[in-house]
């Protein structure tokens, strides 16, 4: 992603089309030099292991079924891939745009904007984490550029769209799994995302993405790489040009 970051304009072209390739064939694929410190995700690595090491009763005082918006920790349990599925076996964290609580749509009852929740019991917590949302969100934004020129718009086209985004961080840790069953207990059922792209940074293997063939191909973390899948509002932004992928 090196040249986002330039003012090379064929270099930016290079890029742009080598990703619309990705995008339309496959919808999954790999970055480097996307400008995050690997030294602030490990610091935020660190935080998010001493968060879910919290004891139960502790981290249930965040729950955001009791918070009732998309802010705070998700249990294990309180997700499923679809209404037919097993519940997902993961806990989560969930933080978004840091909105003031006079914010209208908060104010309007809006699950979506407003203040995050914050554990008292981690004091560099918020500091760190929301320093990696920030510099993922601006990571976010050079991509949006990258989609329009591989769609073959100006670099600026989708800024309008992205004023107040309900763009989320989810820090997730999956528990180990119980070998009581004959079936295997998914971390996280098939499925694919709903929102424009998600940006995923992975410290273990375990993901599984469907190719065209309907094989489920292993996604293995690669060092200093970011993955990023097409979700389901690009795809219908681009008439299911961009491929919005199974996993």
């Amino acid at each position: 992603l090196k040249p986002l970051y330039g003012d090379d304009i064929s270099a930016k072209q290079e890029l742009a089309t080598e990703l619309r390739e990705a995008c339309i064939r496959v919808g999954f694929f790999y970055v480097k030099n996307h400008g995050i410190p690997y030294s602030l995700m490990q610091s935020v690595q660190v935080q998010t292991e001493r968060f879910f090491a919290l004891p139960e009763s502790v981290k249930s005082r965040y729950d955001i079924g009791l918070i009732n918006r998309h802010r705070g920790f998700v249990p294990v349990g309180a997700l499923t891939a679809g209404p037919d599925e097993v519940p997902d076996q993961q806990e989560g964290y969930e933080i978004a745009l840091e909105l003031p609580d006079d914010d209208p749509d908060f104010l309007a009852g809006s699950k979506l904007f407003g203040p995050n929740v914050w554990p008292k019991e981690l004091p560099e917590f918020q500091s760190l984490v929301y320093t990696y949302f920030e510099s993922v969100f601006q990571l976010g934004h050079k991509l949006f550029g990258a989609f329009a020129l591989a769609l073959d718009l100006p670099e600026r086209y989708f800024e309008n769209e992205l004023t107040k985004p309900i763009a989320q961080l989810r820090l997730l840790y999956y528990p180990p799994a119980e070998n009581r069953k004959s079936e295997p207990q998914m971390g996280i059922g098939a499925h694919t995302d709903y929102e424009c792209f998600t940006i995923l940074w992975q410290t273990e293997p375990g993901l599984q993405v469907q190719n065209r063939d309907s094989e489920w191909i292993e996604a293995l973390p690669i060092e200093n790489t970011l993955l990023i899948n097409i979700g389901d509002m690009m795809m219908r932004w681009t008439n299911n040009l961009f491929r919005s992928t199974p996993h």
